[in-house]
């Protein structure tokens, strides 16, 4: 099965909806740190984890992010 995503745009932000399979292919953050960073987020809550493309995006908002959510990362 194909992994189908939703984004919606909120008059505040964005809801993102999807299959529930987000380890079968890499995030995009298309240079926006908010897609970025719920991609990194979205990998904690996968069993096999989230490679995000574009993660230095990031840094606009929460610098050393990717060193934070490492940190909570389960081996």
């Amino acid at each position: 099965m194909a992994s189908e995503r939703i984004i919606e745009a909120l008059e505040d932000g964005f809801a993102v909806r999807g299959s529930g399979d987000a380890a079968r292919r890499p995030d995009r953050g298309h240079g926006d740190h908010r897609l970025a960073l719920l991609g990194a987020v979205a990998g904690l809550a996968s069993q096999e984890g989230v490679e995000v493309e574009g993660m230095e995006a990031a840094e606009v908002s929460y610098p050393g992010f990717a060193d934070d959510i490492a940190a909570l990362a389960v081996s």
